[in-house]
Parts: structure tokens; sequence; C-alpha cells
């Protein structure tokens, strides 16, 4: 394993790889390198990031860092279902994790195209974090794309109290004040 991240640090994957894997052949109870053969893969988008998180989280069920990689996985490769599942485990095993609901709510809304279900997620993600100026962002577009300009509007201008000249808060205003003309 102490070879195999040393490896990684060099750029040799392919070599890294192979000692990941017989550090877990020697111990199926090797939580990091299940992990870090999740990541690897997953950077890939292969099928096998999720057989290598999924027997990381056997092993540790509630691991925020597996979850959250366990769940982008499934966003990356477009299985939606599994990373909203995937999402609301997060949610629960760690109540104040922004990233779970803010992440369900990017699904629905740039995926899915159902921005009134994005919403509420958004606004969850907002009640772990006040300051996340994104979910601010995110939740005023899909205002936006809902029709609802007055929300939107409050959002952009919330997003950007908290990140002064956040290109996209000041893009959604602009839009915003093209439809009022």
């Amino acid at each position: 394993y102490t070879r195999a991240i040393a490896l990684l640090e060099q750029g040799d994957t392919i070599r890294a790889v192979d000692d990941l894997r017989k550090a877990v052949d020697k111990n199926q109870e090797f939580y990091e390198a299940f992990v870090q053969l999740g990541e690897l893969y997953s950077k890939k988008k292969d099928p096998m990031a999720a057989l290598y998180l999924q027997n990381a989280l056997n092993l540790r069920p509630k691991s925020r860092e597996t979850l959250y990689l366990l769940g982008m996985y499934y966003q990356e490769t477009y299985q939606f279902e599994k990373a909203i599942s995937t999402y609301q485990i997060l949610a629960e095993a760690d109540t104040a994790f922004r990233e779970a609901p803010y992440n369900i709510g990017y699904i629905y809304l740039v995926y899915q195209k159902d921005f009134k279900k994005a919403i509420p997620f958004f606004s969850e993600s907002l009640k772990k974090d006040p300051g996340y100026y994104q979910a601010y962002f995110n939740r005023g577009y899909a205002y936006e794309l809902a029709g609802d300009y007055k929300k939107a509007y409050e959002d952009y201008q919330k997003s950007l109290k908290i990140k002064v000249n956040y290109d996209k808060a000041i893009d959604g205003l602009n839009r915003l004040d093209r439809l009022k003309k």
C-alpha cells in the first residue's frame, strides 16, 4: 500500500493500481486501499469503481468520504437514481454535510430538468451552510427556469452578497433584467 501511494505521487498509476490490488487481495479489510482503488477507477468512469467503493462501505458503512465518492461516480456515469440514493444515505449518515442535498438538487436541475424538485434540496443545503453561495445561485437558477423570477433575483443577490462579483450570479441578474425589458 505504501509503495502504491508513492507510485501515485510519481504519476505511475498502472503500477500503483497493481500494488493496491495486491494489498486488498492480501487483506480484505484494507479500507484505505479499497477507497484508493475506487477513486482511481472513478476517474476513468470504470464500473470497477462501484465495486471497490462498495467493498469499502461494507467495512465502514457510514463513511462520508466513500459515500460521496460513490455518489459522484454514479452521478458522473449518469446513474442518477443510484446517485440520489447514495446521497440520501450520506445525508442521513452526516446530517451536516451540505454537498449531499446540493448534489441531489444539481441532478434534478441539470440532468433531469426538474427545476421545482431541485429547489428544496438547495434549500436543505443552505440550512446546513447559509454561506454556500453556489447553492443560492443554483436555487436561483432553478427558480428562474421554473418561472419564479422574483425568487430567482433574490437568490442571485444573496449569492453576490456572499461572493462579490460571482460571474454566474451576475449573468443570472443580467438575464432577468433583459426579461423585464
